[in-house]
C-alpha cells in the first residue's frame, strides 16, 4: 500500500497573500496625506477665535496616535509552537 505523503504546515506566505492591503500601501498613505492637507488648509482659514480648541484637538489626535502606537509595540508577540 502507498502510504500519504505528509502535510508540511507552515507559517510562511506566499506573495499573493502577502500583498493586499498592504500593497496597496503606498496609495493609501498618499491620500491620507492630500486629505490631511485639505483638511489643515480649511482649518487653518478659521479665525484667531478657535485657536485654542484646534490645539485641543491636535493634542488629543497626537496622545492617541501615540497611546495606539505604544499599544502595537508594546503588546506581547503571540505564543509560537
Amino acid at each position: 500500500m502507498a502510504t500519504k505523503p505528509e502535510l508540511k504546515l507552515t507559517r510562511e506566505r506566499s506573495s499573493a497573500q502577502t500583498t493586499g492591503f498592504a500593497g496597496s500601501g503606498g496609495a493609501v498613505a498618499l491620500i491620507s496625506v492630500l486629505v490631511l492637507l485639505v483638511v489643515g488648509i480649511q482649518l487653518g482659514g478659521l479665525p484667531w477665535r478657535y485657536r485654542k480648541q484646534l490645539w485641543q484637538l491636535q493634542g488629543g489626535l497626537v496622545g492617541v496616535a501615540a497611546g495606539f502606537v505604544l499599544g502595537r509595540f508594546s503588546r506581547p508577540s503571540p505564543p509560537q509552537s
